[in-house]
């Protein structure tokens, strides 16, 4: 009985956190919007940067094509990290609002409980007074007549008491249990936010890398360059 209690209140309380995510459908409509641009971005740098070391060659080392394939890939490098960082970005942003929803609807829960056990301790100080009572006058009964009119009300008051107070107890017990779920929920949000940020750092890191590669990409080809074109001008003089 006191699970199929649990069960049902926790049901409407997964209810409510559903209507919340239906009311959060266009934020995840963004959501997949912002990571298909990052999946073709994607894309988009992954043939250029694969096709960037056969274009190079087939050009002269000082011809301006070089440096111009290499800007290509360059700008599309810094295409696809900014669409993943914009996806990481509205992930946190939800994932915080997430965590926000949770922790006031925690709250609420938390506040609702201890009301509820406030009042399932009254019930149980008036069913410890009623019973008390209900003794006394059986006990009444026992000795002189005319007390069984009372004993059969203070019964049905008995009755009604108990089940005020057993009802007040499943009620704590079914508010306990939910409390715990909305626990472990937050946690578990609150874990992925984490895991959310340090993608970002990582990410802000790669961005670092590839752009001190590219930097390094441009240099040599100057480099080169600059080889070549020395060794061409000290052949022009020996002619």
């Amino acid at each position: 009985m006191i699970a199929r209690f649990a069960v049902n209140f926790i049901g409407a309380g997964a209810i409510l956190l559903f209507a919340s995510a239906c009311l959060a459908q266009t934020p995840a409509d963004s959501a997949a919007a912002l990571r298909q641009n990052a999946d073709k971005k994607s894309a988009d740098w992954e043939t250029l940067a694969k096709a960037l070391d056969n274009k190079i060659q087939r050009v002269p080392p000082c011809d301006a094509r070089v440096k111009q394939s290499i800007d290509e890939v360059r700008i599309a490098s810094e295409a696809r990290l900014a669409a993943l960082t914009e996806v990481l970005r509205n992930a946190i942003i939800q994932a915080a609002a997430d965590i926000q929803r949770v922790k006031d609807a925690l709250a609420t829960e938390e506040g609702n409980l201890r009301e509820t056990s406030a009042e399932r301790a009254d019930t149980d100080q008036e069913r410890i007074a009623v019973n008390a009572e209900a003794s006394d006058l059986r006990d009444a009964a026992k000795l002189r007549a005319g007390f069984d009119d009372a004993v059969k009300k203070i019964g049905e008051i008995s009755d009604r008491t108990d089940a005020r107070a057993d009802n007040a107890g499943r009620q704590v017990e079914a508010r306990t249990l939910f409390s715990v779920a909305l626990r472990d929920l937050l946690a578990a949000d609150q874990k992925r936010l984490d895991a959310l940020e340090r993608e970002q750092v990582a990410l802000a890191a790669e961005g670092v890398t590839w752009s001190q590669y590219y930097a390094a990409r441009a240099a040599r080809a100057d480099t080169e360059c600059s080889i070549t074109g020395a060794g061409r001008s000290s052949g022009r003089k020996k002619q």
